[in-house]
């Protein structure tokens, strides 16, 4: 599902209240829920696809990737970024159940992108609770992957102008206890 279909489900769920627009882009208003994290609309000049190493991994685990950022317009966009981290979430719900909790090394990508080139970023998916409650991973069962990406956008001289925060939501994948399919 895209990040549109993703705010139009949660606006028809919760009511038109409960989100803005801002220009071309939509975002739900934050709460207070643990696991929570607002999901905007993708950037009109972003495309983006998770490439994840498996479709399954054990409950604890982090999944690693790629994301491969698209530009979609006709001008140059340059931004610095690093690590793209995320969770996972039931499908279509709001809130993450899982998320990546580990250290993560200094990783800074300079990103110049003309119209139609792209560029891999790496990503982890985590899987460590976000629930309430007091497990320390993520039930197994089938989750929906989100992951989130920082970018410093960057004029034609390299100096930062502004930032944004990109949520990508990627494939369902499944969790697991021990790694392994469920038979």
């Amino acid at each position: 599902m895209s990040i549109d279909g993703d705010v139009a489900e949660i606006i028809r769920r919760h009511g038109a209240e409960r989100a803005e627009l801002h220009g071309d882009e939509r975002r739900v208003l934050s709460q207070s829920d643990p696991g929570y994290i607002p999901l905007r609309a993708p950037f009109a000049d972003i495309a983006a696809e998770l490439h994840l190493d498996s479709a399954i991994v054990a409950a604890g685990d982090d999944l690693p990737g790629t994301a491969t950022l698209t530009n979609r317009v006709q001008d140059r966009l340059s931004f610095a970024t690093g690590l793209m981290a995320g969770g996972v979430r039931h499908p279509g719900d709001d809130k993450l159940t899982g998320a990546f909790t580990g250290a993560v090394a200094a990783v800074g990508l300079n990103v110049d992108l003309r119209h139609g080139q792209s560029k891999d970023v790496p990503v982890v998916i985590g899987t460590s609770s976000c629930l309430p409650d007091r497990s320390y991973v993520v039930p197994a069962g089938a989750y929906e992957v989100v992951a989130v990406l920082s970018i410093n956008c960057l004029d034609d001289h390299g100096r930062a102008t502004g930032r944004r925060c990109f949520v990508v939501i990627g494939p369902t994948i499944e969790v697991t206890l021990d790694g392994a399919t469920a038979s």
